[in-house]
């Protein structure tokens, strides 16, 4: 009784002392700093906000929501973790009107680097901006996996503590430096409650290895007696021959999921692209030494194959808004990461007006931090002889790029003063996606195998 007395006393002191969100797992961190950057055409600020502002806020996430980059050790991406957030700048408030993202890189690219953002819309004004904030660390050293942190990292050996409030509609654009980042208290002590409970719990229900063991051969022994062992024995062996074969499909579904993850169980696909850079247009020279003619580029985007066509009665245009759910990669040492503001993939299958196929993704307001602003990306494959697809349904497999005569890469900043453009050299599905396909098709395989052999007599 005293056990449970005292286990009921330091659950009550959890929901009393962290509040509905701690206990339900939530995590809160709060932040703050001054801003050092106002660009404010239309006036929504006007008064409001000025350069040396301080701003706050704080948001809250569930550590529990899963990576929708399973495979890639090098990136976290939680999508809809973001519950809650909310903050001032200057004398106007923000707030989240639905969910926001986390993104994580950990010793991610050639020149390695550890970075943590949060990123999506929030109200401002009576108007919808783009939020975000980032903290880069260029030693590497913030993180050790890509996993969501219980705990803000230390601000103080960062590169990068940006905060930032963004719009094209109304050319707004306001940031800052982030300088506190904290725990908020209940936070820390739900994590403290919590071990301690998980803790006690464990050493109660532990149950010794030889006890199981001795406790199976006794039943055993009570479920087959001796003037029935023949026959007990025959049956238990086509059991146990039967168990072999579902343990044998449950395995191969277990490993689909495990080396697909949960974003290609859920049916999510995963291409891989790379080229290298043709030309550099940059006019306020953000980008010199971080990419040069000739400098490669990489990366990988994530979408949803099931997004239907918002264009379903035409026959030559497809059209599938928001399909990407997550994008990453490189030029030379400057990233691109986000599925932006807004983004969209077209299929063209011999558009009337110029008789060609064409395949491209669109994406607007995409974080890449090193040029101190958004920027907009592009990426797009052209056939001039129709060849290239038979309808404009959504691909699960990327084409062969021998198949098109025009390739295209392209990142261009909200400004319009940096433009970098490429050449593709490879588009391929990432690796995972392949494996899925593969194990996917064994369970089914083996199950047809059983039912073909509980038609055959042995003798």
């Amino acid at each position: 009784m005293n056990r449970i007395r005292r286990s009921f006393v330091l659950s009550f002191l959890a929901a009393a002392f962290a509040g509905p969100a701690a206990s339900a797992g939530l995590v809160t961190w709060e932040f703050g700093g001054v801003i050092t950057f106002v660009d404010d055409p239309t006036g929504i600020a006007t008064g409001l906000v000025d350069v040396g502002s301080p701003f706050s806020g704080s948001f809250t996430f569930d550590p529990s929501t899963p990576d929708v980059l399973p495979d890639d050790p090098l990136r976290g991406s939680y999508l809809n973790s973001i519950t809650a957030l909310s903050g001032s700048v200057g004398g106007i408030e923000f707030f989240a009107p639905g969910p926001l993202s986390i993104g994580i890189a950990n010793d991610y690219t050639v020149t390695p680097y550890d970075l943590f953002g949060v990123f999506g819309a929030v109200g401002l004004g009576g108007e919808t901006v783009d939020f975000f904030v980032q903290f880069l660390d260029s030693t590497a050293s913030m993180f050790s996996s890509d996993s969501i942190p219980l705990v803000p990292p230390s601000l103080d050996p960062l590169a990068l503590t940006l905060f930032g409030l963004e719009s094209r509609a109304i050319d707004l654009s306001i940031s800052g430096d982030v300088t506190a980042l904290t725990p908020e208290p209940t936070s820390l002590a739900l994590l403290g409650l919590g071990t301690l409970l998980i803790v006690r719990r464990r050493k109660r229900f532990r149950v010794p290895a030889r006890a199981q063991q001795r406790h199976r051969q006794t039943m055993r022994g009570r479920r087959c007696p001796d003037a029935f062992s023949w026959m007990q024995s025959s049956v238990l062996s086509d059991r146990r021959s039967n168990m072999s074969r579902n343990r044998l499909s449950l395995m191969l579904s277990f490993l689909a999921v495990a080396f697909a993850g949960p974003a290609a169980s859920a049916g999510l696909v995963t291409w891989e692209f790379g080229g290298v850079i043709t030309s550099v247009d940059d006019s306020l020279g953000v980008a010199i030494g971080l990419v040069d003619v000739g400098s490669a580029f990489s990366g990988s985007f994530t979408f949803d194959p099931s997004t239907p066509d918002i264009r379903p009665k035409s026959p030559s245009i497809g059209r599938y808004n928001g399909a990407i759910v997550d994008l990453a990669g490189t030029i030379g040492d400057l990233s691109f990461y986000g599925t932006g503001a807004f983004n969209t993939i077209f299929v063209f299958d011999g558009m009337p007006a110029i008789d060609s196929d064409s395949y491209s993704i669109r994406i607007t307001d995409l974080s890449t931090p090193l040029l101190g602003q958004t920027s907009d990306l592009s990426l797009s494959l052209g056939d001039s002889t129709a060849q290239a697809f038979d309808n404009d349904a959504l691909l699960t497999m990327p084409p062969d790029l021998a198949n098109f005569d025009f390739t295209s890469f392209a990142i261009q900043t909200a400004s319009e003063n940096v433009t970098i453009r490429g050449g593709l050299t490879f588009v391929v599905p990432k690796p995972s996606t392949v494996v899925l396909l593969v194990f996917g098709v064994l369970p089914t395989l083996t199950k047809r195998s059983r039912r073909r052999m509980r038609g055959v007599l042995i003798v």
